[in-house]
């Protein structure tokens, strides 16, 4: 089974995640540590699908042949393209996190 940024980042996103709570001094406010593992945790993720919407783009060049027909190049194109926007959305929600207000 070949190993890939979908199966593998999650797993490291939780692990950094988790790791950075456990660095923390213990004087820290319990709210500071929050925030500082919830901004870890945001940039993480824009950092993952920003990776995966490469990657994505890459498998779905590849996947093109010459020799396919209409119906087979336009299944592949939808697929393609439902690929690139949830990307494309879950990137643009990590970045609103990361980039956003917290009252």
């Amino acid at each position: 089974m070949s190993q890939s940024p979908v199966t593998n980042g999650p797993a490291i996103a939780a692990y950094i995640a988790g790791a950075s709570q456990r660095v923390l001094p213990p004087e820290v406010a319990d709210m500071a540590r929050l925030c500082l593992a919830d901004w870890l945790g945001v940039a993480i993720g824009v950092l993952i699908f920003a990776g995966l919407t490469a990657w994505d783009t890459q498998k779905i060049k590849e996947m093109y042949s010459v020799n396919d027909d209409g119906t087979i190049a336009g299944r592949k194109a939808v697929m393609g393209a439902l690929t690139l926007y949830l990307d494309f959305i879950n990137l643009f929600l990590f970045m609103l996190r990361f980039l956003g207000d917290r009252r």
